[in-house]
């Protein structure tokens, strides 16, 4: 019993991430430890168009903002990168972006693009994202919503990894 419920949960919770037509994937726990406040980028939302469908990409907000700190959403195309796909190292605007899937493709890394997340802190302290809202419209309809959630803790300012009190936190370059 506990099983199915656990599974009614979790199929509840994936399927709340995705809206009509579009596809969405959490970007997971990440976190990251910095000396100083330089931007950090980070993949927090993977978003591809269901097979037939058109999405057009109006704006993506930050629920919750972290205070003292800046965060903007791109859009990050997949690449190419040394024969592999790759999500987060480019970056575009987001709003207006249109993604399209033809009816018989499948899902792949090709299909997929990232929404990425730049925080750039405004000092020593640790910064949490863990929920952005992506609006869009579906084959030219009304305006749709779709609430992402995700972990992304950063410390910054700290000396050493472990002096960070935020336990998912790894260090980045």
């Amino acid at each position: 019993m506990r099983r199915v419920l656990a599974a009614v949960l979790l199929t509840g919770l994936f399927a709340a991430c995705s809206g009509p037509g579009l596809i969405v994937t959490s970007g997971g726990t990440v976190g990251a430890i910095r000396a100083n406040a330089e931007p950090i980028h980070v993949v927090v939302a993977y978003l591809e168009a269901a097979p037939g469908a058109r999405v057009e990409l109006v704006d993506a907000v930050v629920v919750d903002p972290p205070a003292g700190a800046n965060v903007g959403l791109f859009l990050s195309p997949p690449i190419q990168l040394a024969g592999s796909w790759v999500i987060g190292v480019e970056r575009d605007p987001l709003p207006g972006q249109v993604l399209t899937a033809q009816p018989d493709s499948t899902a792949g890394p090709g299909n997929e693009v990232g929404v990425l997340a730049e925080l750039t802190p405004g000092g020593i302290g640790i910064y949490r994202l863990t929920t952005i809202e992506v609006r869009y419209r579906l084959n030219s309809g009304p305006t749709e919503r779709v609430r992402v959630g995700f972990s992304f803790s950063a410390c910054v300012g700290y000396p050493t990894p472990a002096e960070c009190p935020v336990e998912t936190a790894q260090p980045t370059q």
